[in-house]
């Protein structure tokens, strides 16, 4: 490509170089004219030199397309104007953003890493700018030169929140890089795996015994790990086939043997956790919570739609009887059943129990120590719907004997 430069475009260029140009003076060069698209020897235009080197880069940007620059301009390095808005702006800076989309500015351009404006987003972090992108028709599993998606990406940089968006707007958790990774296998293979994430992903049917190029399961490089790092314990892989029970039920898909893991000594005591997970699941399907509404399906509903309001699924509160039978019937999904449960009706509930506590004094004498309502109420604030759950299920259990 021949580059034509005048002498008023390097005048422009050099300016726009500088961290803080005034608008007026650059809306003069270009009254006496300077190139609004000129581009340096990289192929750089006016927007490229403002993105990179401006501390105001809106209103100069915003004076740039009112001028007509092109939003689309892409440079010797394949990066293009969006590229750079989102590499050099701040999230604070989210309106630049918004001025190049409301201009143009493609949101399915690569860079020379075949990484699109959404995957630049997500692997600097920045929040409002994935929400943003999200808005638009980005392509949302692209794949860049590695076969990485912005899932694998947000995974890959523990963003819980941009793991979150992108499953909510579309993300497929079953394609994989280039050596046959899904998000779920990058997730576990973490020098420290995010539970959070390997949750998110599980809620939307990331599969535990998908094999990647290496015949490697998620699951199968769970236990590994717990080889690796006993000290880690079987946390990971029984958190892989709690939830793998759990959306199998739901949707009345097979439950498969875990032969793979059979040369593991620890074979016998995961096999024996994922028959307790299929039976606590088969019992929450088949319960109701309230007429018409399994324990299942309204905590796996919750589970997968951050729009539901914990409770809204409930025709009236539960209670306490309830509550305390749903909850100690099933102890290995507590805390998925608590998701599906108004945090604040649970403390109401706590407020009904006596909580307390014995303790042994000097004398020898048994005194027992009993929270009142106030203080019951303040420490509940600070405590989990979980903690919460297990607290009414010890102390309704003793008011149970107390009253027989």
């Amino acid at each position: 490509m021949d580059i034509f430069i005048t002498p008023f475009d390097k005048v422009l260029m050099c300016y726009l170089s500088h961290s803080n140009p005034e608008p007026s003076i650059v809306l003069n060069m270009l009254h006496s004219g300077a190139n609004v698209n000129c581009r340096d020897m990289l192929i750089n235009s006016p927007l490229h030199y403002v993105l990179k080197y401006c501390s105001d880069k809106f209103s100069i940007v915003q004076m740039l397309l009112e001028y007509g620059a092109n939003p689309n301009i892409i440079n010797a390095d394949r990066n293009s104007v969006l590229h750079l808005a989102i590499k050099y702006c701040e999230d604070s800076e989210i309106k630049v953003i918004q001025e190049l989309l409301n201009y143009g500015a493609s949101v399915h351009v690569r860079d020379h890493l075949d990484n699109s404006p959404l995957h630049l987003a997500v692997n600097t972090h920045k929040e409002a700018m994935v929400k943003l992108l999200l808005q638009t028709n980005s392509d949302i599993n692209l794949r860049n030169w590695s076969g990485e998606t912005p899932l694998v990406c947000a995974v890959k940089k523990d963003f819980v929140c941009a793991v979150k968006e992108l499953l909510l707007h579309g993300a497929v958790v079953s394609i994989s890089t280039d050596n046959g990774s899904t998000p779920l296998h990058v997730a576990v293979k973490k020098s420290s795996p995010n539970l959070d994430i390997i949750i998110e992903l599980m809620k939307y049917d990331a599969d535990i015994f998908q094999l990647d190029s290496k015949l490697n399961s998620p699951l199968f490089l769970a236990v590994k790990r717990y080889y690796r790092k006993p000290i880690e314990t079987l946390h990971l892989a029984k958190t892989l086939l709690k939830f793998d029970a759990l959306q199998k039920c739901y949707r009345n898909k097979g439950f498969k043997c875990l032969d793979e893991l059979k040369n593991f000594d620890v074979f016998s005591e995961l096999t024996t956790f994922y028959q307790a997970c299929i039976s606590e699941v088969s019992r929450m399907k088949s319960e109701l919570i309230q007429s018409n509404l399994s324990i299942l399906e309204c905590s796996v509903k919750t589970l997968k739609d951050s729009n539901i309001v914990p409770g809204s699924l409930l025709q009236k509160e539960l209670t306490m009887q309830q509550v305390f039978c749903i909850s100690a019937h099933f102890p290995i999904y507590r805390a998925v059943i608590a998701s599906c449960l108004c945090k604040t009706d649970l403390q109401n509930l706590l407020l009904d129990l006596n909580i307390f506590a014995n303790k042994d004094w000097v004398d020898g004498s048994l005194q027992t120590i009993t929270l009142n309502g106030d203080l019951t109420y303040i420490i509940s604030f600070y405590l989990s719907k979980v903690d919460i759950l297990n607290l009414i299920i010890a102390f309704y259990a003793s008011h149970d004997t107390e009253r027989v």
